[in-house]
């Protein structure tokens, strides 16, 4: 047996070679027509615009960008580590940050070898950082990398084995990330049903009938002002725990509610949440007392509340305190109901909580599953030609 650095042994038969035997560096400028291909690091080299948009940093001048093609490796250099390595499936541009590859073999096979390099910590080991959370994986360092070299027709039963198996794992762990949606949008929808009513024996009022503003006790610390004062005490901003640090200002519950931020009409996470226990806040939340001590009810209340026509700002989208204290709320005449009802949203939650982290779990087994799987392919380990087709759930 041959034993390669980063993945272990492989078949007597088998060779190894370094990279730069196999890989040819590509250079093209782009064509007129083509679009932005991204190298994600799930491992899909595609068109942006067929994955998604938001989030990247849009260059102004498209200063040394390449032509890459469908069939194509490509390695990206600063997100490489963290598994941004596949096969092109479209024509288009890449930045410079890519490294596009011809391959002698199975560009598949090699895209998967690299990966699992990449993600076993092999590929950091040996790259120059250059920022923070990413290594430069750049063509240099990957010339001396020694890869596996089985007969092209092994490496292309792998690759063809590993493509159906990843593609039939993938799905069942979308599906399970659907379900876990769904569980939560339920949840929503549930809980809005329990505390946003303003039938028979509900009140009306501003929230400033119900509640108190305690923003004035509020103290931001900056990220260099956290890192000299790390602690054991959570830190608070909109959408929950940012931090932790050495010093708290609250000692018992709070309803947080964000006071910016662009999730305040997305609600992608929760606006309104309870912070209990002994903890700082930021400027970035408000910070309520409810007069009876129906914290969860409240929290509940803000969250089923369409806030959006009192959020104000477009680039910025911000709650003002004294639109935030102007909101419309209805709530059960009784203060036992509203802790009765907020009781309600807390088991809720909880039981939902319980099975999306089954869920969670069974996510990250796959996942896990998916990469043993992988390595154990590429390096010979598991004969593909024999391997059951069952896929732990």
């Amino acid at each position: 047996m041959s034993t390669v650095q980063g993945l272990g042994q492989t078949p007597l038969m088998w060779s190894t070679v370094e990279a730069r035997r196999l890989f040819s560096l590509r250079r093209e400028p782009p064509l007129e027509s083509d679009e932005i291909v991204t190298a994600f690091r799930d491992g899909v080299v595609t068109k942006r615009s067929d994955r998604r948009t938001e989030g990247f940093t849009q260059a102004l001048k498209e200063t040394g960008y390449q032509h890459v093609a469908a069939g194509d490796l490509v390695v990206h250099s600063m997100d490489g580590f963290a598994g941004a390595i596949g096969v092109a499936d479209s024509d288009g541009k890449m930045s410079p940050v890519a490294n596009i590859y011809k391959v002698s073999g199975d560009a598949r096979y090699f895209a998967y070898t690299l990966r699992s390099l990449a993600l076993s910590g092999f590929v950091a080991s040996l790259a120059k950082g250059i920022r923070e959370r990413s290594t430069s994986f750049d063509d240099a360092t990957l010339a001396s990398v020694e890869l596996p070299w089985p007969p092209i027709h092994e490496q292309r039963r792998i690759a063809d084995f590993l493509d159906d198996r990843v593609a039939r794992i993938d799905q069942i762990i979308t599906a399970r990330q659907h379900q876990i949606r769904l569980l939560y949008r339920a949840l929503a929808s549930d809980v809005a049903g329990l505390v946003a009513s303003d039938g028979k024996d509900w009140i009306t009022g501003s929230l400033r009938r119900f509640a108190r503003s305690c923003d004035s006790l509020r103290v931001p610390l900056n990220s260099e002002e956290r890192a000299k004062r790390r602690g054991k005490y959570p830190y608070f901003g909109a959408s929950g725990v940012i931090d932790h640090v050495d010093d708290y200002l609250f000692d018992g519950p709070k309803v947080l509610v964000s006071e910016d931020g662009a999730n305040l009409l997305l609600r992608s996470t929760a606006i309104a949440f309870v912070a209990d226990g002994q903890y700082w806040v930021n400027n970035h939340a408000h910070i309520l007392e409810p007069f009876d001590g129906a914290h969860d009810f409240w929290a509940a209340r803000i969250e089923a509340l369409d806030i959006s026509p009192w959020v104000t700002g477009s680039a910025q989208p911000k709650l003002t305190i004294d639109a935030a204290m102007a909101l419309p709320m209805s709530a059960p005449a009784q203060v036992d109901t509203r802790r009765a009802l907020g009781r309600q949203v807390v088991d809720a939650r909880a039981a939902v909580e319980k099975r999306a982290w089954a869920l969670e779990k069974s996510g990250t087994l796959l996942q896990e599953y998916k990469q043993s799987l992988i390595t154990a392919a590429v390096t010979g380990e598991l004969d593909v030609t024999t391997a059951g087709s069952g896929i732990p759930g």
